[in-house]
């Protein structure tokens, strides 16, 4: 027999003692570090974006774009590009074509029209536009896994030209990143990612061109908020070629930028600054 706690115990070891604690009668949940939750984003992180324009014949074989025939077809012209916008996307940009549309060369009788977009290798290849497994293709050869290529051609229905916009990533498959902005909102890895400023390089008669943030909800009712990008050439800017855009809007699939693609721009590069919204 032992006395513990002024409380008589019969059989028990007098060696032994009772501390009496509160059990917890509420649970914490806890609370994950950001890798081990999937995301190794720091407050502030950039996304990159390269996009080049190429024109093939029917073949895919890259000509030059002050090819006599390419011009004569009215093909040697400006083109929309669209950044993001994953709803304007899968719907063949139907929304950013009505802001931005390719620009019909003086004296031309045609204006080029979209022909197709998709992202190489996992919708499509350059095989699904030009001549099927023409020993002739050499556009493939440009084209990363998960890269956004979007096709104009001459006639939609007799092709003779393309003129390519085809976006990459440098890190990473830039279809996989803008398909994954659209669970940011519920897979609580992330959360929200707001862009504060754009760092653009390009020729810089480019920035003469109005940058379009073209921003849609679910049932399609959209906006059109344009800036000019040449006011951000300032004499501060001590590298030519390069503009920081002030900017503010919310990385999402619901968010496009739309400018024309000017005919004497043959690759430009954005690299976007994003910041996490807690």
């Amino acid at each position: 027999m032992a006395i513990i706690n002024n409380r008589i115990r019969f059989g028990a070891d007098p060696r032994l003692r009772i501390v009496n604690k509160p059990l917890p009668m509420t649970r914490v949940q806890e609370k994950l570090s950001e890798v081990a939750a999937g995301s190794v984003l720091q407050k502030r992180h950039s996304l990159p974006v390269i996009v080049t324009r190429y024109f093939t014949d029917v073949n895919g074989a890259i000509i030059a774009k002050n090819d006599a025939g390419l011009v004569a077809a009215g093909m040697a012209t400006d083109y929309p590009l669209f950044l993001f916008g994953e709803f304007d996307r899968e719907g063949g940009y139907r929304t950013g074509l009505s802001v931005l549309a390719p620009k019909q060369v003086p004296g031309s009788v045609i204006t080029p029209r979209i022909y197709t977009t998709f992202v190489n290798g996992v919708t499509g290849t350059s095989n699904n536009v030009v001549t099927p497994f023409s020993p002739f293709n050499t556009i493939q050869g440009q084209l990363r896994q998960g890269d956004l290529c979007s096709v104009y051609t001459d006639d939609v229905g007799a092709p003779t030209y393309f003129a390519w916009i085809v976006q990459t990533n440098n890190y990473a498959a830039l279809s996989s990143i803008l398909t994954n902005l659209k669970s940011i909102q519920y897979d609580r890895r992330l959360g929200p990612l707001f862009c504060y400023e754009i760092n653009w390089y390009s020729p810089e008669t480019q920035w003469d061109q109005a940058l379009h943030f073209i921003q849609s909800d679910n049932l399609g009712t959209w906006t059109d908020n344009q800036i000019q990008p040449y006011i951000f050439k300032t004499p501060f800017n001590v590298q030519q070629g390069f503009i920081t855009v002030g900017c503010s809007f919310t990385v999402d699939q619901f968010m496009e930028i739309g400018t024309m693609y000017e005919i004497a721009t043959d690759q430009m590069s954005f690299n976007f600054n994003i910041e996490k919204i807690n």
